[in-house]
């Protein structure tokens, strides 16, 4: 059985298809990434294909793609999630904008972008501001031009330290998908049965606060940034190709600063309501 589907995101298209796969996998599928599924093929260009192919416990990915040895099954949401997050990025490179490792929302009616390189604790943080009355608007890729940040509000995922984390900290009850046929992963995909304030939001949205993440010049502050410093912290930060001199208008314009994460997280929150 052959089954495709169109995700119409905000700047591709991304076509995936799935063979010999049992219905609760794909069932999965079209659960979380639900809010971006189409049902006729798109006009729009910017289309990534992908093929994915089952046999018994391990399948193989055909199309654009650098992933060509044969994944165990284990590893399905995995990698339909860095297929998608790949096309962002080739995608993003044709049209001249900047990919980021980070997390963004809305907070306060301020538009917020957590910045950091792998590990930092960008969806540690962007969790405890969802559980504090944020609007999510991206996480793990964030798109940005001189215009702004595009939200990309991709399926939500946390590890199970992080999630373990939260709830130990703050008390919080997360709710997540269970993944079909008992699927182990250290990623769960969180549910909208959470108390998260959600808005669909397709244009870009001005930025307003740049916080970079696990910055070894913080020390137990906030501590503000010159332009230059912001540059060369995003630099570690961007996952494409696109130069950022494009989004120079962006980092002159919002409001900088950076944490080591010995500053508590209540603190940061302070500095986006001032």
């Amino acid at each position: 059985m052959s089954c495709s589907f169109y995700l119409d995101l905000p700047c591709c298209i991304v076509n995936i298809c799935f063979e010999h796969f049992e219905d609760e996998y794909i069932d999965f599928f079209k659960k979380i990434y639900s809010a971006y599924l189409s049902n006729i093929t798109p006009s729009r260009k910017h289309i990534c294909s992908a093929v994915l192919k089952k046999n018994k416990n391990r399948f193989t990915v055909a199309g654009k793609t650098a992933l060509n040895a044969e994944q165990d099954i284990e590893n399905l949401y995995n990698i339909i999630h860095y297929i998608v997050c790949d096309s962002i990025c080739r995608s993003c490179d044709e049209q001249g904008f900047v990919v980021l490792h980070a997390s963004s929302f809305i907070l306060n009616e301020k538009s917020v972008l957590l910045a950091g390189k792998k590990s930092s604790g960008k969806t540690t943080a962007l969790l405890y501001f969802l559980m504090n009355g944020a609007i999510y608007t991206g996480d793990e890729v964030v798109v940005i031009s001189s215009d702004g940040i595009m939200p990309y509000q991709l399926p939500l995922r946390a590890k199970i330290n992080t999630i373990t984390f939260l709830k130990k900290q703050f008390n919080y009850e997360f709710k997540y998908h269970t993944l079909p046929f008992g699927i182990n992963t250290k990623k769960q995909y969180l549910s909208s049965d959470n108390s998260f304030r959600s808005k669909t939001i397709e244009n870009w949205i001005k930025c307003d606060k740049i916080v970079f993440l696990n910055e070894n010049y913080s020390r137990n502050s906030l501590k503000s940034l010159t332009q230059f410093e912001a540059v060369n912290s995003l630099l570690q930060c961007v996952r494409n190709k696109t130069p950022i001199s494009s989004v120079l208008s962006l980092i002159k314009e919002a409001n900088i600063c950076s944490t080591d994460f010995s500053v508590s997280l209540d603190e940061v929150k302070s500095s986006i309501y001032e």
